[in-house]
Parts: C-alpha cells; sequence; structure tokens
C-alpha cells in the first residue's frame, strides 16, 4: 500500500471517528443503546433478505453491462466480486474506491482493464443519475416544501447529466474516432492515450444494447432503490419509528449521495449526522435517528464480513495454487538433473 493511500484511509477514519464523536458528545449515548436493545428483532431476517436480493440484482446488472465487452461472468462469482468490494469498503473512503477494487477484480480476471474501467464507469453513471431521479421524485410525492424548491435545482443537474448520457449512447461516433487528448497542447504519454482510446471505444460499445439489456440496466437501481426504501422502513419499524414510505425512498438517495464522497469511511459520521438532523422533522428523535443509521450500518456491515471471507478464500486458493506451480516447477527441475 502506498504512502497516500494510507493517508487516505487515515484521513477518512479520522473524519468518520471525529464525527461520530461530535454526534455521541450532542446525543445521550444511553438513549441509543436503549432503542437498540428494544428493537423488535422480528424485522431482522425480512431486511437480510432485502439486502440479499439487492445485491443479487446489482451482480445480475454487472454481468450484463460487461458482457458487452465480451466477459463472461457467473451469477455467483458476480455476486462474489461486489461483496468483496463491499468488505474493502469498510475501511476505505467512499464507495468509488471499493468501485476501484471491484475494478481490479474485474481486470484481472478479464485481462481487459481498459473495458473493465468502462464498465464500471457506466454502471456507476447510470445508477447515479436514476438513484437521485427516484429521490427527487420521492422528494416531490413526499411534499416536504422546505426540500421541494432544492429539489427542482437538483432536478436540472440529474436531468443534465441525463441528457449528455444519452447523447453519448446514441451518438453517432465512429467506433475508433481519435481520442482528442492526442491534439491536446501539452504531450500525454502514448500508453495512457492507448489506454483512453480503448476505454472510449469500449464506452461506445453500450450504443448496441439490446432493448432488453437496456430495460435491465435501467430496471435495477430503480428496484434496488426501491427495496432499499423498504429496508429502511422495516428498520424503523423495527425500532418503533414511523418514517413514510417516500421519506425512506429519497434517504436512500441521500445516503448514497454522502457515500459517493472520500472524506469518511463508508460515510460513517456523514450519514449519522445528516440523519440526526433530517429525522426529527417526521418526529424521530436525535438518540433514535442515531439508531436507525447504525442499525441500517449494520446490514452494510454484515455482508462486508461475508465479503472477508470471500477474499480470504481467495486469497489462500491463490496462496496453494502458487505453492503448486512452484513444486511442479521444481520437481521437473530435479527430473531434468
Amino acid at each position: 500500500m502506498s504512502f497516500r493511500s494510507r493517508i487516505a484511509i487515515g484521513l477518512g477514519w479520522g473524519a468518520a471517528f471525529l464525527l461520530l464523536v461530535i454526534l455521541l458528545g450532542y446525543i445521550n449515548v444511553s438513549h441509543v443503546l436503549s432503542a437498540v436493545r428494544s428493537a423488535n428483532l422480528i424485522y431482522i431476517p425480512s431486511c437480510i433478505l432485502i439486502v440479499l436480493a439487492v445485491r443479487i440484482l446489482n451482480a445480475y446488472q454487472l454481468i450484463i453491462a460487461i458482457r458487452r465487452q465480451n466477459v463472461s461472468l457467473t451469477l455467483w462469482r458476480s455476486f462474489a466480486i461486489n461483496t468483496i468490494a463491499s468488505f474493502y469498503g469498510l475501511f476505505l473512503p467512499g464507495i468509488l474506491t471499493a468501485g476501484a477494487v471491484k475494478w481490479y477484480k474485474l481486470a484481472s480476471e478479464s485481462g481487459k482493464r481498459a473495458e473493465a474501467f468502462a464498465t464500471m464507469a457506466f454502471v456507476k453513471t447510470v445508477n447515479t443519475v436514476l438513484i437521485f431521479s427516484l429521490g427527487l421524485l420521492a422528494v416531490g410525492l413526499e411534499g416536504s416544501a422546505g426540500l421541494w424548491n432544492l429539489s427542482w435545482l437538483m432536478l436540472a443537474l440529474v436531468l443534465g447529466i441525463f441528457a449528455l448520457c444519452v447523447m453519448f449512447l446514441i451518438g453517432k461516433h465512429k467506433e475508433n474516432r481519435e481520442c482528442w487528448l492526442r491534439k491536446a497542447p501539452f504531450r500525454v504519454p502514448n500508453r495512457l492515450l492507448t489506454s483512453l482510446q480503448i476505454a472510449l471505444n469500449a464506452l461506445r460499445q453500450y450504443r448496441w444494447l439490446s432493448p432488453m439489456d437496456v430495460i435491465i440496466l435501467l430496471a435495477v437501481p430503480l428496484i434496488s432503490q426501491v427495496l432499499t426504501g423498504l429496508l429502511f422502513s422495516l428498520v424503523a419499524l423495527a425500532l418503533h419509528l414511523c418514517i413514510p414510505f417516500m421519506t425512506a425512498i429519497w434517504l436512500v438517495s441521500l445516503v448514497y449521495f454522502l457515500q459517493l464522497f472520500p472524506t469518511s469511511i463508508s460515510g460513517l459520521g456523514l450519514r449519522e449526522g445528516a440523519l440526526v438532523i433530517l429525522l426529527p422533522r417526521y418526529g424521530v428523535g436525535a438518540a433514535d435517528a442515531l439508531a436507525f443509521s447504525l442499525l441500517v450500518f449494520s446490514f452494510t456491515v454484515f455482508f462486508g464480513l461475508i465479503g472477508g471471507l470471500f477474499e480470504v478464500r481467495e486469497v489462500l486458493a491463490q496462496r496453494s495454487w502458487i505453492i503448486a506451480a512452484q513444486a511442479e516447477k521444481t520437481a521437473r527441475q530435479l527430473k531434468r538433473l
């Protein structure tokens, strides 16, 4: 691990710790623990099944997207890669860094680094635009006057991004159009230019998606957000709270947005602070809001730890393969002697 990576991880942990200390200095910890202890555990199995369903949907979306790059991926392997990325996301700042882990796994297995990057960029863009759009729709349907004006500004931004994506995907670009950086006034390394050229061509492959693939790629983030909103509602019921379903939908978008920034570990502290500020308007106390946030995060930790088991299994299998290869090489050398 490089020095810069260690600094980034240290700053992320420091930010998360500082934000939690500030919150715990403002909120009575005993009230938070009391709220967690009083949770109705009957909802927990349903919550786990919902999170599992969301992760299976995301794994299937990745299969559809990477298939356009002539890379074959099984549902089990896609699920394992996503879960391993969640494991690293538990101690890396922001979900984009966890996405880098997912890219590394895909690139290592397929040998197509640029194509894997293009797939990750495409999927992340589609998911982000749709998650924000559905969140804004939920804000409008909920009718929160205090958030409505802000939602219009965000809606304009999201629609602009969506229009750019549509223009890029349906644009009549040539397959091997020259990268604009080749005409830049400054010198760009040829290796970087080649990688960018391959990535751009890989992105253009998504112009020829079949209608069914387009429906799947667009439906997965929408269904996932609705299911995650249902998860938020069930967690609220478990804590004897009343959070409207539309509120839960736009809270999912908010949590997703906060986790995009590499300023904290898995959004820890940022997520809790935002919910402590926003949920009191729905009659939820600060201690209950913090308990709600931590309980939601616990499901991320649960599946992240499963991803850790996947990663340990892969590391051990890789070491066994290396040892076996070295033993076979040694046996051949001895046989020649």
